[in-house]
């Protein structure tokens, strides 16, 4: 598994996986994500409602809007497919990193994995 970290161009493991990754037992999640950093080009963190955590030449931190959560499934998937929507349309990686944890909070508004996935309509103001 660790080998194939450094063929990735960004990793999305939430914040369990990046400290079982980095044996950080101790549970510091922003030294978790500096190791990673050095394993892959761009560690991304989940972290449920805590919000996503970047190592990007420097810890990125963005809290998650407060949800009462419905249902989680499909909330990491829509997580990463939020950051990349977001860097493939240009966007910085500051506001990447928000519209991931936007689009992973959302998506748990309703039950099933993609019944409440984020629009771009949905995002774009949430970001501005």
């Amino acid at each position: 598994m660790l080998s194939a970290l450094a063929e990735t161009d960004v990793a999305f493991p939430n914040e369990a996986e990046a400290l079982a990754l980095t044996g950080r037992g101790d549970g510091d999640v922003v030294a978790a994500a500096e190791l990673l950093a050095t394993m892959t080009a761009l560690p991304v963190i989940k972290r449920g409602a805590a919000g996503a955590l970047a190592w990007n030449s420097g810890a990125r931190a963005v809290p998650a809007p407060a949800m009462t959560p419905v249902d989680t499934v499909g909330a990491g998937d829509s997580f990463n497919a939020g950051f990349l929507a977001a860097r493939l349309s240009g966007r910085p990686m500051a506001e990447a990193i928000r519209w991931a944890a936007i689009a992973g909070s959302l998506s748990t508004r309703a039950a099933g994995g993609t019944a409440a996935q984020a629009t771009l309509d949905e995002l774009t103001p949430s970001i501005r």
